[in-house]
């Protein structure tokens, strides 16, 4: 770097910095904003380096809009404007057309073909062209940014490849244009089709809309920064004129979903596979049937609020199934709905979880039939995406999902580490789990009541104090317990139980854990050489107690009561109370 380049450098981020005033008197420096008061915090706030997007209803609210605006800002600062024509100009009153005289106010405007002029030289390029205009680096400027892209674009085209080009303009030029705020306009619709859901789904910081319902105009925020790292999304304010031309919010903000602000052109369409209609005669109207996940991924491409329907057949789809979810959700991040429906094996809830994790907004469980499919998806189309989409690879994200390699009973002290380690690693994904207490009736022994338990996934886990038994169920939710004993036991759990609590929350949890485990260090049974005698004889227990079983989803349940059990049973082993099984 060479002494001036240095010297240039120097000077351009002193000039960058506040007024000397404001540096000694403590104020905070004047900010750019929407002509829109008491909207909460920093909602309408144009910052630097964020380039901000309106998009304007009609005429007449594009030319309020602009009057309040350049009137506020140019009382203070210069204001460089890109394309407004002539007539426009005059039309935003004496004021306006006065400070564009005195050349406070630099009103340019789009060239024929700057679409292509920008294409071959870069978007940079014409950052280089309004600093040669007089654009200085604190300079407020506003672009209607469409303008160029659309200009000879039909008017039943396709916009959203114009509007794809012309956001990465914008984020460039904001990125140039880094010591000033950059506002950018655009009309809310093209023709018919209304352009909010294209801008909704990338990736610019501030995204807005003044549109008319009936006699009132609402402000509908997308997405705004809101202080350091917060943001406000989908609220709508309604607003009320002010004096000076500018408007205010009257305090009725509500969220977008609840009433319709625009609606996408597809978003009755569905896009599905054929194993996806099980339980149909044919599909219905509208709806698009392809013949394999590529052909779904391509056919998606320009789509904006449509709705995808994949289905699960077994475990093997699982991992095409969650990089089809996540490269859809990453084309398309709010507008599309993206619905998995079970076909044949259920899906574990924690595999339900990563489908969500990386985009899929709902799961139709396999016992929902068509019409109430239907009934869903519909219900859904309102819906938009605001979670964050998980990075992980499939294999990566299963493994984070996937409980810890053990299953089956384990030594109190064993069972109370094993849960307490699976609870800490899942907690940041928010995965549910419950703790099950089961005090036994009167006359039934431990022993008995843990043989009767059938345990055949990962991460379920069983013991026993003094009093009950216990269960930890992995990626269990409250309301599927009691389906879940059921499965787990060869027997009614009403004819070994007296009664059942269960904690599904995290803190009870640790609670009852660090009560078993102070409890374990007293003298309390295991029960692991007994069980190992009336276990196949391929599984093993280990030293520390854990029992080394066969894969998930094999045949790894103890011998029902009723059988003797294969070898005899140890010298040392508790003793048994008979039972006989219930008809």
């Amino acid at each position: 770097m060479t002494a001036g380049s240095r010297w240039g450098e120097v000077w351009r981020t002193f000039s960058s910095l506040p007024p000397i005033w404001t540096l000694v008197l403590g104020r905070a420096p004047r900010r750019a904003r929407l002509p829109i008061a008491f909207l909460p915090g920093d909602v309408g706030v144009l910052r630097r380096r964020k380039p901000s997007l309106l998009l304007l209803g009609d005429a007449n609210t594009r030319r309020r809009c602009m009057r309040a605006l350049l009137e506020t800002e140019l009382a203070t600062q210069p204001v460089t404007w890109l394309g407004g024509d002539e007539t426009e100009l005059r039309a935003l009153g004496p004021g306006v057309e006065a400070a564009a005289r005195r050349g406070r106010l630099r009103a340019l405007a789009w060239t024929p073909d700057a679409a292509e002029a920008l294409r071959a030289r870069g978007p940079a390029y014409l950052m280089q062209e309004l600093a040669a205009c007089g654009l200085r680096r604190r300079e407020l400027l506003i672009v209607d940014m469409l303008t160029p892209w659309l200009d000879g674009l039909a008017e039943d085209a396709d916009p959203a490849p114009a509007v794809e080009q012309a956001t990465v303009a914008l984020q460039r030029w904001a990125d140039v244009h880094g010591a000033a705020p950059l506002l950018a306009l655009s009309p809310a619709r093209l023709g018919t089709q209304a352009l909010l859901p294209l801008f909704e789904r990338s990736t610019l910081p501030c995204v807005a809309q003044l549109q008319r319902h009936g006699e009132q105009l609402h402000f509908e925020v997308v997405r705004w920064p809101e202080g350091s790292s917060g943001t406000v999304q989908d609220l709508g304010f309604g607003l009320v004129e002010r004096a000076d031309g500018g408007w205010q919010a009257d305090g009725s903000g509500q969220a977008l979903d609840s009433h319709a602000l625009s609606t996408a052109s597809d978003a009755d369409r569905v896009i599905t596979l054929a194993t996806a209609l099980a339980g149909a005669a044919s599909p219905p109207t509208g709806w698009q049937v392809c013949e394999g996940l590529a052909e779904l991924v391509a056919a998606c491409r320009y789509v904006v609020a449509a709705t995808v329907l994949l289905p699960y057949a077994c475990e093997d789809d699982l991992q095409a199934l969650i990089e089809t979810v996540r490269s859809l959700r990453k084309a398309h991040p709010h507008a599309l709905k993206i619905v998995v429906r079970e076909i044949g094996a259920p899906l574990r809830y924690n595999r339900e979880l990563a489908l969500l994790r990386v985009g899929a907004n709902a799961v139709v469980y396999r016992d929902t039939d068509f019409s109430r499919l239907l009934q869903t998806l519909v219900g859904l189309r309102r819906q938009t995406f605001n979670r964050r989409v998980a990075e992980e690879a499939g294999p990566e994200l299963l493994r984070a999902v996937a409980p810890d390699p053990v299953r089956g009973y384990l030594p109190l002290a064993a069972f109370c580490d094993a849960a307490e380690r699976m609870l800490e690693r899942t907690e940041a994904m928010g995965m549910a789990h419950c703790i099950v207490q089961l005090p036994l009736l009167p006359a039934v022994a431990h022993l008995d009541a843990l043989a009767a338990c059938h345990i055949g996934r990962d991460g379920d886990l069983l013991t026993a104090d003094e009093q009950a038994v216990w269960l930890f169920l992995y990626a269990c939710r409250a309301p599927d317990v009691e389906g879940v004993l059921k499965r787990l036991f060869v027997m009614p759990p009403a004819a070994l139980f007296n009664q059942m609590r269960v904690r599904p929350e995290s803190d009870p949890m640790r609670r009852a854990l660090d009560r078993l485990r102070r409890h374990a260090v007293d003298a309390v049974t295991d029960y692991s050489d007994a069980l190992l005698a009336l276990q196949p004889p391929r599984l093993i227990v280990s030293d520390s107690g854990f029992v080394a079983l066969q894969p998930e989803g094999l045949d790894t349940l103890p011998a029902t009561l009723d059988e003797a059990p294969s070898p005899p049973p140890p010298p040392r082993a508790p003793e048994r109370i008979e039972l006989k099984l219930r008809p």
